[in-house]
């Protein structure tokens, strides 16, 4: 009877091992957010993992990849992608002026270490007679559902400071 007791436990033991191991195999794919400001504009580079944006909003996602790797959801879905991310992305300057998205410029599909991406390419334009400068990020795309994920976020060129040079800047992580 100790036996058996002490073989059920071993072999729990180290099932729970195996688990655990398994279970840190596969990290989450992040988010990476690249930010060109220009003289009068501000454009917006996105690179959302599509499994990890499916989590968050399963309705602006094919089911498979053979259906997100085709083009023709991407027209289907244009619209409301558009509105998913001009609801999660607020980009204000320094006397608080909200800069919209006006919409999406370009939207691939990228595969990277085997997981698909959404290659997003957005401008934001402020009103007339509104600074770029001193610009604060509000950004919850995918983050308000999937609270585990990450975003890296890099400057890749900033008009008014000066730095057109195309030298990343990392900014941050948002977690």
């Amino acid at each position: 009877m100790y036996l058996t007791s002490l073989a059920l436990r071993w072999f729990a033991a180290t099932f729970c091992i195996i688990l655990a191991q398994t279970a840190l195999a596969h990290t989450a794919s992040t988010s990476a957010v690249s930010i060109d400001i220009e003289s009068h504009q501000v454009r917006i580079t996105l690179q959302l993992p599509a499994d990890q944006l499916a989590l968050a909003e399963a309705a602006l996602v094919p089911t498979t990849d053979t259906e997100l790797m085709a083009n023709s959801w991407q027209q289907l879905k244009l619209s409301a992608l558009t509105q998913y991310l001009q609801k999660h992305i607020q980009l204000r300057n320094d006397s608080g002026t909200l800069l919209p998205v006006v919409g999406i410029d370009q939207l691939t599909v990228e595969t990277h270490n085997g997981t698909p991406f959404l290659h997003i390419e957005l401008t934001l334009v402020p009103e007339k007679d509104e600074t770029l400068s001193a610009l604060d990020l509000h950004y919850t795309v995918i983050l308000h559902q999937v609270v585990t994920h990450k975003v890296y976020v890099t400057l890749q060129s900033d008009f008014t400071q000066g730095q057109v040079d195309n030298t990343t800047t990392p900014l941050g992580i948002i977690r």
